[in-house]
């Protein structure tokens, strides 16, 4: 009977220890993917990242903006500072008094 015991206590241990692991698995993807969710806008931005940081489908940022905000070139591709874009658009805002 003692013998008995003792296996179920090793198999209840092992058992645990599988659910700890798989648990841990778990929380692990959950955290990574929340991460990915975030989705967080860089410093240094492309323009889709700087559609997304301003809220604004591609097509309005063609039509309206892309001309004026300022802008780096890295090879052929254009890159937008987060700053210097903040900067620019406190410029065009608008006082009412």
């Amino acid at each position: 009977m003692s013998e008995r015991v003792n296996q179920m206590q090793l198999l209840s241990s092992e058992v645990e220890q599988a659910l700890i692991n798989e648990l841990s698995t778990k929380v692990f993807q959950t955290i990574e993917q929340m991460v990915k969710d975030s989705d967080p806008i860089p410093e240094v931005m492309n323009k889709v990242e700087l559609g997304k940081f301003l809220n604004m489908a591609n097509n309005t940022l063609d039509k309206y903006l892309i001309q004026e905000i300022p802008f780096i070139r890295v090879g052929t591709s254009k890159r937008y500072i987060k700053s210097e874009v903040i900067e620019f658009l406190k410029s065009k805002q608008e006082t009412i008094l």
